[in-house]
């Protein structure tokens, strides 16, 4: 019996080992920076989500998360979008927010929008047949991702209504 005990304790330790060798990755943390951010963006009409820009923007970058709180994918370096899952009303805004120092090329259904590094674009998710599920791409020099984040566009209440 003492032997079992001691082979489940060199069993242990050799884990233990190998669990504190390996390489744990580290998360990637979104830089935010202080200035106030511009839009640089081309609007669109075509596909089942529109784009639209206010002619005057000016806010802060930490004003912009706070107003589109729980509508913000923002992208990296690597293309991925965060959150990966959206649920949205039709007619909602989204800030598709790009959180990398490279140029990165979004699109959605037909649409694309072209995001110079900590840039963001402003977009109504709009469609003629709902529910819809919208699929963003993302491109870049590192890589590109298909349907990196999925919207799903909802009708609202009123519109259900007669």
């Amino acid at each position: 019996m003492k032997t079992v005990w001691i082979l489940v304790g060199v069993v242990v330790v050799i884990l233990v080992v190998w669990l504190l060798q390996k390489k744990v990755p580290v998360p990637y943390t979104y830089q935010t920076p202080n200035p106030s951010v511009s839009v640089v963006s081309k609007p669109g009409t075509k596909g089942g989500a529109t784009g639209t820009v206010p002619s005057t923007q000016s806010a802060t970058y930490q004003e912009l998360l706070k107003q589109y709180e729980g509508k913000v994918v923002q992208f990296d370096n690597l293309c991925h979008g965060t959150p990966g899952q959206m649920v949205v009303k039709t007619g909602s805004k989204v800030l598709l927010d790009n959180r990398s120092n490279i140029t990165l090329e979004i699109g959605l259904d037909n649409q694309s929008y072209s995001l110079a590094p900590y840039h963001y674009q402003i977009a109504t998710m709009s469609s003629k047949k709902l529910p819809y599920s919208l699929g963003i791409d993302c491109k870049s020099k590192n890589g590109s991702n298909t349907n990196t984040t999925t919207v799903q566009i909802q009708a609202s209440i009123l519109q259900q209504l007669p």
